[in-house]
């Protein structure tokens, strides 16, 4: 008997607009890849917040193995997509794939996220680090799950269910 495919639900969070180079690569992931499905949540300004309603709700929705958030102006190749959301269900970790930014410079985020020097090429090996943006993040199940069950994350906004959420991604 043949293994199911990862069944990964797809965060999108959006603001005000998508860009059309994050359409185009999410039709092709969906295109590509059979087990996808697409959660978006819009109009939320605050980041953390909208992640942590996002992070809720795919653990209100049983199905999905994998949570992979995907900002609003992030263009991807669809097979990182399921790599990163591969690694992360095999690590049982959270994985992040590396984004340029408008103000991103490859030594300069090295350089933040570990004391040695991380060389960013085409090995997808994965490398821990200190600290990794969610704009391209996969997160197993099992992690929020375990963070939802082992941390005083309180239910914020219960009534009405809809607006309720965990504060998955609030600092400290």
């Amino acid at each position: 008997m043949s293994e199911q495919p990862l069944a990964i639900m797809v965060g999108m969070i959006a603001h005000r607009t998508i860009e059309a180079g994050t359409v185009s690569s999410l039709w092709a992931l969906a295109r590509a890849y059979p087990r996808i499905g697409l959660d978006l949540l819009v109009g939320d300004a605050l980041i953390t917040r909208a992640r942590s309603k996002c992070a809720t709700r795919f653990l209100d929705k049983p199905g999905a193995d994998v949570l992979l958030t995907v900002d609003s102006d992030i263009t991807f190749d669809p097979r990182a997509a399921v790599q990163v959301c591969q690694q992360a269900q095999e690590l049982e970790g959270i994985v992040v794939g590396a984004y340029p930014t408008r103000a991103w410079q490859e030594g300069q985020l090295a350089s933040l996220l570990k004391t040695e020097e991380i060389k960013f090429d085409v090995d997808p090996t994965p490398v821990e680090i200190v600290w990794g943006a969610s704009g391209f993040m996969a997160i197993p199940r099992s992690v929020l799950e375990r963070m939802r069950a082992e941390l005083p994350l309180p239910l914020l906004h219960a009534s009405p269910p809809e607006l309720a959420y965990y504060p998955f991604y609030e600092s400290p």
